[in-house]
Order: C-alpha cells, then structure tokens, then sequence
C-alpha cells in the first residue's frame, strides 16, 4: 500500500523528517517511532492509510510533548494514544504536502 502522509511534520518549530518503512526496532509490535535526536519519524509501510494517520498523529505528540519538556506525558503512552484516536476520530488531519 502506498500510504500517503507528509515527508516532513513541523513540531514546535523543528522540523521532523516522516519516513515510511518496512520495520522498526525489530519489533514487528511497533508501528511508529519518533526518534528526538535525529528529528525523524517512522511509520511502519504495512499500515492502513487510517492507522498510519493515527500513528503519525500519536508520534507528534510524543515529539510535542518532549520539545515541550513534558518528559512525564511523553512516556505516557496510554494517555498519548487516546489524544491521538480522539484527534483522529474527530477529523484532525496533518497536512499531506506543504501548503495544504
């Protein structure tokens, strides 16, 4: 499938790279990383386009809420979760391409 998300997010200013691939970690349990360091999220390929706009979603905010110092929500990963269902569920999309 080829999902159709942005190649890079911008999070408080920072940019973020968005790359789509096979596997992470080697853990086939994990479907999305945002790494802090290199500023770059991954979405697992084999993904609906929903659950990858969700994972997008739910890996943004771990980027929002460390970039915020809020090292104690980002490891929250039940709370981070259902902010991201919730904003997905309600319609919040992130833009597919710049200037969308």
């Amino acid at each position: 499938m080829n999902l159709q998300l942005p190649d890079e997010v911008c999070i408080l200013d920072i940019s973020y790279r968005v790359a789509v691939v096979d596997s992470i970690k080697e853990d086939d349990l994990v479907i999305g990383h945002v790494d802090h360091q290199s500023q770059t999220i991954r979405i697992k390929s084999d993904l609906s386009q929903a659950k990858a706009e969700q994972t997008l979603l739910h890996e943004v905010l771990h980027g929002v809420f460390n970039e915020l110092g809020e090292y104690r929500i980002d490891e929250d990963e039940r709370l981070v979760q259902s902010l991201a269902a919730t904003l997905h569920q309600v319609g919040y999309r992130l833009p597919l391409r710049e200037g969308v």
